[in-house]
């Protein structure tokens, strides 16, 4: 008797809904598409510049921290940026937490205006949309540090 060894492959369908979401069942994905989260996150994803993670853009930090990049144009990009935020943040429609709304709000507008890009954090389960900053509030953030401690001196 002699033993060997073959190769066997499988395949499987998968169902994409039209925000890349992926489904292995068929009514899954159709009742994801036609749910509120499907229809606002597939008015982003054509905003999507890049999907990366943390480590991928910096060398540090987790590859299970992902970031959509996105390029907001136009004003009603950046509406359907601020659903996506108040529909996965729906306690941030509570009037205490107006002042994280209208800051998103600014970066948002800002992102639009200057032409850049906008970094949104989906969280380790995707199951987030918190609005980090653009390429540029972000670039001024970094350039600040340790100048702060230099003028209070």
């Amino acid at each position: 008797m002699k033993k060997i060894q073959k190769t066997r492959e499988s395949y499987y369908d998968v169902f994409v809904a039209y925000d890349g979401t992926e489904f292995t069942n068929h009514d899954d994905c159709l009742n994801y598409e036609g749910s509120a989260r499907g229809v606002i996150m597939s008015k982003v994803r054509r905003l999507l510049v890049e999907e990366t993670d943390l480590y991928a853009m910096f060398g540090i930090g987790s590859e299970d921290d992902y970031y959509l990049v996105l390029r907001p144009t136009t004003q009603q990009d950046a509406d359907d940026v601020m659903q996506a935020f108040l529909f996965e943040n729906s306690y941030m429609k509570d009037p205490q937490y107006a002042d994280q709304v209208d800051r998103a709000s600014a970066l948002v507008q800002r992102c639009v205006a200057e032409n850049d890009v906008l970094f949104v954090n989906i969280c380790y389960e995707r199951d987030c949309f918190y609005i980090k900053g653009t390429r540029n509030s972000l670039k001024e953030r970094i350039d600040m540090i340790g100048k702060e401690k230099k003028e209070n001196a």
